[in-house]
């Protein structure tokens, strides 16, 4: 190494040092320590509150009709209003056996997406990535789902007919074979 390199480097290492521990300093002392905490959340109207989760359960179905009676969209648009449908309810239930209803409830709209989304794939009108796109979304309703429960329960049943893996990812995989079980 030449003698520029190591002048740079016996230089460069001891300021970023210097940098990273007054920052470090500035950052939990500085303007962030003395901050107002924030005013506590306000309360809103119920009414609204109910008219919300109305909403995101009305869009929720129309899209879902729509998504199976024509396949004009892909299914994993549901995704995003089942989730809205789900926060909206849970502002509405404080109680603990109300919220798990709540989650159970979204888990079981996860899994007909993705069931949807498996026989979409058969048909050839979806490709693998979004199936998996589907599966990871079911697998986190149910991550939210468990943790709320607070204690390990038995697992939900797994959703038959997964697509078989593929290494062209994003692209469409070949007809599914007439064996193939849904």
């Amino acid at each position: 190494m030449s003698t520029l390199k190591l002048r740079i480097a016996a230089w460069l290492v001891p300021t970023m040092v210097l940098v990273l521990v007054a920052g470090g300093v500035f950052i939990s002392h500085g303007a962030h320590g003395d901050a107002v905490p924030a005013p506590a959340e306000a309360k809103v109207p119920r009414e609204l509150l109910e008219k919300r989760r109305d909403m995101a359960k009305r869009i929720w179905e129309t899209k879902w009709q729509i998504i199976t009676q024509t396949g004009r969209k892909p299914p994993s648009d549901l995704f995003g209003w089942s989730e809205r449908w789900l926060e909206a309810e849970l502002a509405l239930r404080d109680k603990k056996e109300d919220r798990i209803v709540a989650l159970k409830s979204h888990v079981d709209r996860t899994r007909e997406v993705e069931r949807l989304s498996i026989a979409t794939w058969k048909m050839r009108r979806l490709m693998v990535v979004d199936v998996d796109a589907a599966t990871y979304e079911r697998i986190n309703a149910e991550i939210r789902y468990y943790e709320a429960k607070g204690k390990a329960s038995p697992p939900l049943p797994a959703v038959k007919s997964e697509p078989p893996e593929s290494k062209q990812e994003g692209k469409p995989l070949p007809e599914p074979k007439k064996d193939d079980k849904p």
